[in-house]
């Protein structure tokens, strides 16, 4: 059976009422260039407190991050990418830790929007056939993690014109305005800005 590019969640209960969500990728055959995608909470129950790079994209460079709550709709807009010139990773590993405060317990329903994953040939290119496995997180008397069956989106490559240039986000149309940006942007500035948590409360 051929493996299916993934994209999915991992939760845990921390001290203090918060809750970490971890967004992984795996099965990835070609070198990945970015991601990007919308992670849709319920902002009830859920303040956003900060996100943390994971792994995977570092593993080729120094990844350039655009990261931001938008409280009223309940949705974390992320996208990370590496420039042309880095090396391109593939198969598996953390995307992203993303940091809340529990205001209500109950269920933690966490979905992907509009995912989208890059590879770079010629020119940039997103992949088809990602499977975005959403998530729903609850807790016992315990405090012990318990894990509801994930749901499946398989993306097709329909919500890819969500970032084409004439969209609202043109600033991650992967191609050339973020290359664009690696060439005026030095290293030791990336490596900063890669590495700060931002808190968006």
């Amino acid at each position: 059976m051929e493996n299916v590019e993934t994209v999915y969640i991992e939760g845990q209960f921390l001290d203090g009422d918060i809750l970490r969500t971890s967004v992984f990728g795996m099965d990835f055959e070609e070198g990945v260039l970015g991601i990007a995608f919308n992670l849709k909470y319920d902002n009830e129950i859920l303040d956003f407190i900060k996100y943390e790079p994971g792994e995977f994209l570092e593993q080729g460079g120094d990844p350039f991050y655009l990261v931001s709550n938008d409280e009223d709709e309940g949705k974390i807009v992320f996208g990370e990418t590496l420039r042309r010139d880095d090396e391109f990773p593939s198969g598996e590993g953390k995307v992203a830790d993303f940091y809340w405060q529990i205001i209500e317990d109950g269920e933690f329903t966490f979905s992907f929007e509009r995912g989208v994953v890059s590879t770079l040939d010629a020119v940039r290119q997103d992949l088809k056939n990602v499977d975005w496995q959403s998530i729903i997180l609850r807790r016992d008397e315990d405090e012990e993690l318990i894990l509801n069956e994930q749901e499946s989106i398989l993306n097709t490559g329909e919500a890819n014109s969500f970032f084409d240039l004439s969209n609202l986000f043109p600033w991650f149309a992967m191609g050339i305005f973020l290359i664009a940006i690696g060439l005026f942007i030095s290293k030791k500035s990336f490596k900063k800005r890669t590495y700060s948590s931002v808190n968006f409360k």
